[in-house]
């Protein structure tokens, strides 16, 4: 080891300092390199045996499963065993009962042969049944002689009686009286609806003065003459057209007094009607036709950019339109908003949720969740669509934030309400959907196979019971819809309260352990079990619908929206879309046209953007608006095109004199 030492110091001495302190370095990096190598070794010692001890128990937890899996096993063959043993004794049973029957038939049919027999060939002759038509076509009608007719007369009067009830039990019914029996009847006409759906168009007469040309000819002049004028009803249609609207405004040229010239002339535009969106062609007549198209007649824009019937001449991209409506939706956000304040301030809402896609959003699914007044509520009925990018109970919460007094919502059984019932320590009542209780009973009733069985047999079934107890209480209602809520109130108590609690009784007592009941028919009673509360609601307060259909067919417009234009490009757009759907949904509950109420906002929409417009003249049940709608339906009226409304001249019958001869 000396030796060594000195060895390396000699080698050392003969060294540079600087070739000393590279050797020095690179002797400490091998140590360090050493040194991780030996806790590396031991860190991987250390998951080997860990890893080992894991597959230890995983391979101790496998091995009891699988001898559970034995033993289940086992108890599964004796179970098939069993059940076959049983099956085949079930089998020979009723092998055995059916010999007995058919012993116990043939014994019977001979019986009938000997007592029954000269009879029933007596009668067959006498019964026109259609089972023997084929027989009697095909025997000539000169094979019987005039002994055999002597006996049939004889037989016919003795047995007349016995042949009418033969000939009700056995003859089979003619098909054509079936079809006829249940071929659908129509259903019948209530007078005067035509004037009544035609009094809403406005009215151009005509007098045909075509008819009239050919009558001398045909009668002699001075032979005929018109007795009156018959009106004959049709609907004409004159189709969009876009036109090219060129105002020219006035320049005025003004004089100025100058001290130096005597007068200076100045040009001076006069102001104009400022444009619905700066620097573009657009109108509030061509936007409200778009958004008619689009959020009415759900076509979509990349559809109204094709179209030839406004933008061939003049054409229009999709973004472009996009871009219209965007702006314009903003713009109207203030009387959007206003509308949700009114909402909230009643004390009856409905509501539900649908879904929607929007591509620039992180979220693969988006909802529009809709608000509206209970539809038995004797005030101006509004809807709400808004827009969120879940369907969690954040909106909920966002919505009734300032909520301050007790409010009934009537909706599905979804877990979102009951959270915010919670939150609001019962300020918020919840109504059940009769409809979704329903619909449980009736998805369990299409699973049953119907296809075999007989009118009888449905109507036995536990499905088809509870669907008609519920059609019971819905019929009882419905008749109650014109009614106050007082009154509707009192009437319930005495009418569809007895239907519900029957309804309930018989839910109660339903066995759901038996092991024939079908998992949906299970589900269905467990629905209506677990939302019994809510169902009842509605008897308690005369203005609580018995279901939340008017919100499912308010939301129906957006899945047909959905279905044709598919989604949103950005989340402006999805916003755009519950402006103006809620706007229109509105405007169709106040019985208003949707295309001149459109028209009519976009006119206002910069006041109603700068805040500087009356937004109750701006709702469509305003008189602010029903005087615009009569106006425009005066300028329609003035665009068809007329003729002479008087009667034309026509020719007289001549009053000849009858010269005596």
């Amino acid at each position: 080891m000396g030796a060594k030492h000195d060895q390396l110091k000699q080698e050392l001495s003969k060294l540079s300092h600087e070739e000393v302190m590279d050797r020095a370095v690179n002797y400490a990096i091998e140590l360090d390199r050493e040194q991780k190598m030996r806790l590396a070794e031991k860190q991987i010692y250390k998951n080997v045996q860990q890893r080992s001890q894991k597959l230890e128990e995983r391979n101790k937890e496998l091995e009891n499963s699988i001898a559970v899996f034995g033993s289940l096993f086992v108890e599964l063959l004796k179970l098939i065993h069993d059940s076959t043993t049983k099956l085949d004794a079930c089998i020979a049973a009723y092998d055995e009962l059916k010999i007995q029957l058919q012993h116990s038939q043939e014994v019977n049919i001979g019986l009938n042969n000997k007592v029954y027999a000269p009879s029933t060939e007596r009668l067959d002759n006498l019964v026109p049944s259609t089972r023997n038509k084929a027989k009697e076509e095909e025997v000539p009608q000169n094979v019987c002689d005039d002994n055999d007719d002597d006996t049939t007369s004889e037989q016919n009067s003795d047995t007349s009686e016995t042949a009418d009830i033969i000939d009700a039990e056995v003859c089979t019914p003619d098909p054509d009286e079936i079809k006829e029996k249940n071929k659908p009847q129509k259903r019948s006409k209530i007078k005067g609806k035509r004037a009544y759906d035609l009094s809403f168009l406005p009215c151009r007469e005509y007098h045909d003065e075509e008819a009239l040309k050919g009558l001398d000819e045909k009668y002699g002049i001075g032979d005929w003459e018109v007795a009156f004028w018959e009106p004959v009803d049709s609907v004409e249609v004159i189709p969009a057209i876009a036109y090219r609207k060129r105002v020219y405004r006035p320049v005025i040229r003004v004089r100025i007094p100058d001290p130096v010239v005597g007068a200076v002339y100045e040009l001076v535009r006069l102001p104009h009607e400022v444009p619905l969106i700066e620097k573009s062609l657009v109108t509030s007549s061509l936007l409200s036709y778009i958004l008619h198209e689009l959020f009415v007649m759900f076509s979509p824009l990349c559809r109204q950019e094709n179209s030839s019937l406004l933008f061939d001449a003049f054409p229009v991209t999709r973004q472009t339109l996009s871009r219209w409506v965007i702006t314009v939706a903003e713009r109207l956000k203030p009387l959007y908003d206003y509308l949700g304040d009114l909402l909230l301030q009643q004390s009856y809402l409905q509501c539900d949720e649908t879904r929607w896609n929007v591509i620039r959003d992180e979220k693969s699914k988006n909802w529009f969740w809709l608000q509206r007044t209970s539809e038995l509520l004797d005030c101006q009925q509004i809807i709400i669509f808004e827009y969120e990018t879940g369907r969690d109970t954040g909106h909920l919460v966002k919505l009734f934030a300032d909520l301050d007094k007790e409010i009934c919502v009537t909706s599905d059984a979804y877990s979102s309400y009951f959270s915010i019932q919670k939150q609001k320590d019962g300020l918020i009542i919840l109504c059940g959907c009769f409809m979704h209780a329903r619909r449980y009973f009736a998805n369990a009733l299409k699973i049953q196979k119907q296809k075999h069985l007989t009118d009888k047999e449905i109507d036995d079934l536990e499905e088809t019971k509870i669907i008609k107890m519920i059609g019971e209480i819905y019929h009882a209602d419905e008749a109650l819809k014109t009614l106050t809520a007082e009154e509707r109130k009192l009437r319930r108590d005495s009418e569809v309260r007895p239907l519900v609690d029957k309804f309930f009784d018989y839910v109660h007592a339903f066995n759901v352990s038996d092991p024939l009941v079908i998992e949906k028919m299970k589900e269905a009673i467990h629905y209506s079990i677990a939302h019994e509360e809510e169902l009842r609601q509605f008897l308690n307060d005369g203005n609580i619908p018995i279901d939340n259909g008017a919100s499912e067919r308010a939301i129906r417009p957006i899945a047909l929206l959905r279905r044709n234009v598919l989604f949103s490009t950005s989340i402006k757009g999805a916003k755009s879309v519950a402006t103006f759907m809620s706007l229109i949904a509105t405007a169709q509950e106040a019985q208003a046209d949707v295309y001149t109420y459109l028209k009519y906002l976009l006119e206002h929409s910069l006041t109603i953007s700068k805040g500087k417009a009356n937004l109750d003249d701006m709702l469509p049940w305003s008189e602010a608006y029903q005087n615009y709608e009569e106006q425009e339906k005066k300028k329609l009226e003035t665009l068809i095109p007329t003729k002479n409304n008087d009667p034309p001249i026509t020719p007289k019958i001549l009053r000849r004199q009858v010269i005596p001869a």
